[in-house]
């Protein structure tokens, strides 16, 4: 798996196939590129596929900041470093943060954000309760991602369940340094940075 060199000591761990219109995949919180296995060949047949691993994720270097900002500035980095112009992005949960946030400065031809309302201030009050196992022990917080998570699989068969838990690699430092602005901003704020963002 290639890894590109977006800045000095930030290595972007990405896989590409396909070919046809650049199309760039954007995993969400704890987990990898690999998200995507059961879509890419079918989206390969029609588009230069990217999956990425996100800074902190996969195979990408974990170095901070880890704040969605910073996650997209990464990524742009990472489109000019293979010359892909005018992509599509797609981005599911924290990774549709991450290409709303990169649309304003990527001429993408399309955003598609996947299980993302961008209501922070909502995702604010849902953390608020949450914070002390999420700053806690690490036993404390694996057992908060661990029920978080569960809970957001759904009707999936069983076998799909198995393998997006044996993809999530939920890392404590991570995890705090991307929610911290969530769990820290000002309501208001957070409100206003989504606005100005779309």
């Amino acid at each position: 798996m290639p890894a590109a060199l977006v800045r000095p000591g930030v290595a972007i761990a990405y896989e590409r196939t396909g070919s046809g219109p650049p199309l760039l995949l954007v995993h969400g919180i704890t987990e990898s590129h690999h998200t995507w296995d059961p879509l890419v060949p079918r989206l390969a047949e029609e588009f230069d596929v990217v999956a990425v691993d996100l800074r902190g994720h996969g195979r990408s270097v974990k170095v901070a900041p880890f704040d969605v900002g910073t996650l997209a500035d990464d990524l742009t980095e990472l489109l000019a470093h293979l010359d892909l112009r005018h992509p599509y992005l797609i981005g599911h949960s924290l990774g549709g943060v991450v290409v709303s946030a990169m649309a304003a400065t990527v001429d993408p031809t399309g955003v598609i954000n996947v299980d993302q309302p961008l209501e922070l201030s909502g995702f604010h009050a849902t953390l608020a309760t949450a914070v002390p196992l999420i700053r806690g022990t690490t036993e404390q917080f694996d057992g908060f991602i661990t029920s978080l998570f569960a809970s957001l699989y759904g009707p999936l068969p069983e076998a799909e369940h198995e393998r997006i838990r044996a993809d999530a690699h939920p890392d404590q430092e991570v995890v705090n340094g991307i929610w911290s602005e969530v769990i820290d901003g000002p309501v208001a704020e957070l409100e206003a940075l989504v606005d100005a963002m779309l």
